[in-house]
């Protein structure tokens, strides 16, 4: 449509200049007619003819020189469209796109527009608010010219005071619903506000008594309790800020202190594990020794305090494997848990990579269009080059011809001066002739040296727009593939911290195992 729109704008200033010619050929016809009558007359004569060739003259060198400066313009115009081809062929080769993919740039044009537009409407609405500002200057120097005069009345303080209560009775009579209303909301928030804290305080005070008798407990059996979600509640709870509340790094400074120290504590127990290990091979040489000795004692001994011992045994032994499993079970919910919040966490990364691989793609679809709009853009801008070169040889052989005419004209008005006045007068009325027919060429050239300056301007439009589309998708491409490195980068160091605490978890879970099942052994023996 718009393209169509400019076609028929450009057809109608054609038609408004070939009015505009008409109308010049014949006024000029007229005035030809005047001159031939004016020749018969006498009046007209040989120093207005000269003239008229001087004029003649000076319009040829000022036509010469305006072919010049197109031909120039023209030259300038290839130069930049083969640095804007060898640009865009560098721009399909780093981006990955054929030579004969077309990239379209409607989506782009329209949101320019819409952008334009949105330009304009905030610009309206800033005039406007400048408009109101300076009315209410206007309205405060009104209302302080008012105030002076009636300070300089100088009314008695009683009116003065009768009418300020009488103001702020109109004032609190207006504001007191607004007050009343704020007031309660005020009122609610802060009872909300306290509940929240007596609640946070209460459940701190609760979350560390259960973990003291966690602790205790611990101290007693052979179990161990370890839970990661009381451990943070109780960090997020204790790392307040200094005015009493919250704050998000006091928390990550408690969990980096907390990490230590839970590092410190698996080194010194796989230290204490590996004592213990060794301290067993020494025993189990001297344990075997023992062994059949200790047998033939308890079968000595009776049989009743054999298998009431072993009894006993295997209870308190099945009793602890018990615990132990229903930790281990406990445990293996939490990483469970764990593992599914994780599996979620890489589930959205994953749909945010692949939302930014399809706005990829979006980009490179409409580079490719753009590509082809320039491709087609190039082959017209070619074939106009081609049209202006032609038209460019044709007018230099026309000048040429002009030359030529000129100087069979000066060779003429030579003869004629020596002639007779009769062959001067019908010499002048050919004269006349082929001054009108220059003219009409003339008019010709004109128009073509105007639509030829048309089609120019168009072109630099279209290049300038093209060149502005290629450095923004440019930006665009750079911009996204710096947040898809970023996303990869976030994916793996959460990988990472995933596995290193799972691996971390097994490894004291095992430990743990181990130890007990030593102590056991080591009761036993």
């Amino acid at each position: 449509m718009e393209e169509a729109q400019q076609e028929i704008e450009s057809l109608q200033k054609r038609v408004i200049e070939a009015e505009e010619d008409a109308r010049r050929k014949a006024e000029e016809t007229a005035e030809m007619i005047i001159q031939l009558r004016e020749y018969e007359a006498g009046t007209y004569g040989l120093e207005e003819a000269v003239k008229q060739i001087k004029d003649l003259k000076r319009m040829k060198e000022l036509r010469e020189l305006r072919i010049e400066e197109l031909i120039q313009a023209e030259n300038e115009l290839g130069d930049e469209a083969n640095q804007i081809e060898l640009e865009n062929l560098e721009l399909r080769k780093q981006l990955g796109i054929s030579k004969d993919t077309v990239v379209k740039v409607d989506g782009i044009i329209s949101r320019q527009k819409q952008e334009h537009k949105e330009l304009n409407l905030l610009k309206k609405q800033l005039e406007t608010q400048e408009n109101m500002i300076v009315d209410f200057k206007i309205e405060r120097h009104n209302l302080l010219k008012k105030i002076n005069l009636l300070m300089k009345q100088k009314p008695s303080p009683t009116a003065f005071e009768e009418h300020q209560q009488h103001q702020e009775e109109i004032n609190d009579k207006a504001i007191k619903p607004y007050q009343t209303v704020a007031d309660e909301e005020a009122h609610i928030l802060e009872n909300k506000l306290k509940d929240v804290i007596e609640e946070n305080e209460a459940l701190r005070k609760g979350m560390h008594e259960i973990l003291d008798s966690i602790k205790e407990t611990e101290s007693n059996s052979v179990m161990r309790i370890e839970s990661s979600c009381l451990e943070r509640l109780l960090e997020a709870l204790d790392s307040r800020h200094v005015n009493g509340w919250y704050h998000p790094a006091m928390r990550l400074q408690a969990q980096v202190f907390a990490l230590q120290g839970m590092n410190t504590i698996l080194r010194e127990e796989l230290k204490l594990a590996r004592l213990q290990e060794q301290q067993q091979q020494l025993g189990l040489g001297n344990q075997c020794r023992t062994h059949t000795s200790g047998s033939i004692n308890i079968d000595q001994s009776g049989p009743h305090t054999s298998s009431g011992q072993m009894d006993s045994y295997i209870e308190n032994h099945m009793e602890e494997s018990q615990q132990l499993t229903d930790s281990l079970k406990q445990e293996l919910k939490i990483l469970t848990e764990k593992l599914a919040e994780e599996q979620e966490n890489n589930q959205i990364i994953t749909s945010e990579m692949n939302a930014i691989k399809c706005k990829l793609l979006e980009i490179k679809d409409q580079t490719i269009i753009i590509d082809e709009e320039y491709e087609a853009e190039k082959e017209s801008w070619h074939k106009v080059r081609e049209a202006m070169g032609a038209e460019i040889e044709q007018l230099k052989i026309d000048l040429q011809d002009k030359q030529i005419i000129l100087q069979e004209h000066e060779t003429n008005w030579v003869k004629l001066l020596e002639s007779d006045p009769d062959e001067m007068k019908t010499h002048l009325t050919h004269m006349n002739t082929k001054l009108v027919n220059i003219l009409n060429e003339k008019c010709q050239l004109t128009r073509k040296v105007n639509i030829l300056l048309e089609t120019k301007s168009f072109a630099q439009t279209k290049i300038d727009t093209l060149e502005d589309q290629v450095t923004k998708l440019k930006a665009d491409i750079v911009r996204m593939g710096a947040h898809h490195e970023k996303v990869k980068v976030e994916f793996r160091r959460v990988h990472r911290i995933f596995f290193f605490f799972r691996r971390t978890f097994f490894k004291g879970q095992y430990m743990n195992i181990i130890g007990t099942y030593r102590r056991s052994k080591h009761e036993e023996a």
